[in-house]
């Protein structure tokens, strides 16, 4: 690569830690979802990437700018954690590889709204969820049933509703920070209490593994009027 910006290096550079991990290996070429059998990858992934074409798009240079870069690289993440199941050794893989690339990533380039939340947030987020009212909850987890269902648990057997934060979609999780802040300006004055730059380590934040609600907050529930969903809702922190 000649003549290439100081974030083109910087990226490179990330890429190339990245990609020497063992764990990366899921990552580095397309999935071949054909000679693998996956016949829905492409129905579920409507976006394939992997680090192999990021590499190929560096080096052309075909990224105008850092954060279309970081863009493809943090879709490689997304995608696997949205085909594969949580707790799994690829799901686990691109969690961890996420991490370790928004800790490199935030240590050169400008705070983007469109980084994943760092464990503090989730658990910020999830206290916050227990302080507002009964009709603001029944908001939130409207919104979530329309844009990530999947993020929602519910159990029959007390109509309860679990919500697993961590498979929240980036510019949900945003749009619903943001929400929480009007419901609670008296604690959330403005959005960079909820906004934090990422502030946890790699090797701090694979803590979320085996946390549970019950080990952060205490079950709260409250009645709602959030349509057809259950009556009662238990806002919590995701156990994985």
């Amino acid at each position: 690569m000649t003549n290439t910006s100081s974030w083109e290096q910087d990226m490179s550079k990330i890429l190339s830690k990245i990609v020497a991990r063992r764990d990366s290996e899921f990552f580095r070429d397309p999935v071949q979802w054909q000679s693998l059998g996956l016949h829905d990858y492409i129905e579920i992934v409507k976006c394939p990437m992997d680090l192999g074409t990021v590499r190929k798009k560096l080096e052309s240079r075909d990224y105008k700018k850092v954060e279309q870069c970081a863009a493809d690289i943090r879709l490689v993440w997304s995608n696997a954690m949205l085909y594969n199941q949580p707790g799994s050794m690829v799901y686990k893989a691109a969690k961890n590889l996420s991490e370790l690339f928004e800790t490199q990533y935030s240590s050169f380039a400008a705070y983007d709204m469109n980084r994943p939340p760092a464990l503090e947030e989730m658990l910020l987020w999830t206290e916050l969820c227990h302080k507002i009212g009964s009709e603001d909850l029944g908001h939130v987890l409207q919104v979530l049933e329309k844009t990530c269902p999947r993020a929602l648990i519910k159990k029959p057997e007390n109509n309860d509703v679990v919500i697993e934060v961590d498979l929240i979609p980036v510019t949900t999780f945003r749009a619903l920070q943001d929400h929480i802040r009007t419901c609670l300006p008296e604690i959330c004055p403005t959005s960079h209490t909820l906004h934090r730059p990422l502030a946890t380590s790699h090797s701090s934040s694979s803590s979320l593994t085996g946390l549970s609600a019950s080990e952060t907050q205490p079950h709260i529930k409250r009645k709602s009027e959030a349509g057809s969903m259950s009556n009662e809702y238990n806002a919590m922190k995701k156990k994985r």
